[in-house]
């Protein structure tokens, strides 16, 4: 409970909420991505096969994440799908409509519910499902 008390107040004096901009934290996106670039090369090594997508994210509201590094974080990781043989590569961001997206309790502690970027409802799993298919069966 404190640890929540503490986010929460954090959260109220800085303004920060989930749909607040926020900035990449470099180091955790490079031991990220060098871990993606190692499952890949055994995978790869190994002859399996890989799905790497960019999910589905909000499109009817500015995204929580600067524009340029988030741009820059697709053209890597679809880079990154290019330099192995077995590793393919989809952009999914864009297939889920507003309407299908929810909203969360607040992280301020406000009480007033916050747009949700990172989980939508059930007919947005049955479109991501449908988009997947055609890339895991032969």
């Amino acid at each position: 409970d404190l640890f929540l008390t503490l986010y929460r107040w954090r959260n109220r004096l800085f303004g920060i909420s989930a749909s607040t901009q926020r900035k990449m934290i470099p180091a955790r996106y490079d031991r990220n991505l060098q871990a993606l670039r190692l499952l890949c090369d055994r995978a790869s090594r190994e002859q399996q096969q890989v799905l790497i997508y960019i999910p589905p994210i909000r499109t009817d509201v500015a995204p929580p994440y600067d524009p340029q590094e988030y741009a820059r974080f697709k053209e890597e990781i679809a880079s990154l799908a290019v330099g192995f043989e077995h590793v393919q590569f989809a952009n999914l961001e864009d297939i889920l409509p507003g309407p299908l997206w929810g909203v969360k309790a607040s992280t301020d502690g406000d009480g007033e519910p916050e747009l949700d970027f990172m989980h939508f409802q059930f007919k947005g799993h049955e479109i991501l499902a449908d988009a997947l298919l055609p890339y895991l069966t032969p």
